[in-house]
């Protein structure tokens, strides 16, 4: 009696293993699915994509009814691949975006960069000349003192001119 059953028990299980990786299939692809179609940025995006990985599951599922297992699973597994493409697909837009803000935050901190350097360059000149002229009036200021240890000299006058005889008052 045993003997009976356990043929008919291995083929149930035989069965059964055969038939979960096929609603493995199918559900993975479904659930590969659901989230594109439901999003309105990526709907646009992976419409070609979703629509072909549909059409293959429509495939899987006629060919299955068919009796071409082998066909229903190559077609389910084609479903997953389409799938995984539209969600790389989206993740390789997300990444492309990030990017794409990454540049223009780059570009802008790069151009602050320039300006601060130019302001510390623009620092520096003038901090240069502040002590050129610093020094200038620093020596102006040490030449007087010394001039004025020096004896003093009376300032020249000058002669009085001679007026014109002649000038008509005889």
């Amino acid at each position: 009696m045993f003997a009976c059953v356990a043929p008919a028990s291995l083929l149930w299980l035989a069965q059964a293993a055969l038939a979960e990786p096929v609603a493995d299939q199918r559900a993975a692809a479904e659930a590969l699915l659901t989230p594109l179609e439901a999003a309105p940025e990526t709907r646009a995006l992976t419409k070609d994509l979703v629509q072909r990985s549909r059409q293959a599951l429509d495939r899987a599922r006629r060919a299955r009814n068919a009796g071409d297992h082998a066909r229903g699973a190559q077609l389910e597994a084609l479903a997953v691949e389409l799938g995984e493409s539209g969600r790389d697909l989206v993740r390789t837009a997300k990444a492309e975006q990030s990017l794409a803000e990454l540049e223009t935050r780059t570009r802008e901190l790069e151009a602050r960069a320039v300006r601060a350097r130019a302001l510390v360059e623009q620092t520096v000149a003038r901090r240069g000349r502040a002590a050129e002229q610093l020094a200038r009036v620093q020596a102006e200021r040490a030449a007087p003192a010394s001039s004025a240890a020096a004896p003093k000299t009376a300032p020249v006058k000058p002669a009085p001119r001679p007026v014109p005889n002649g000038g008509g008052a005889e």
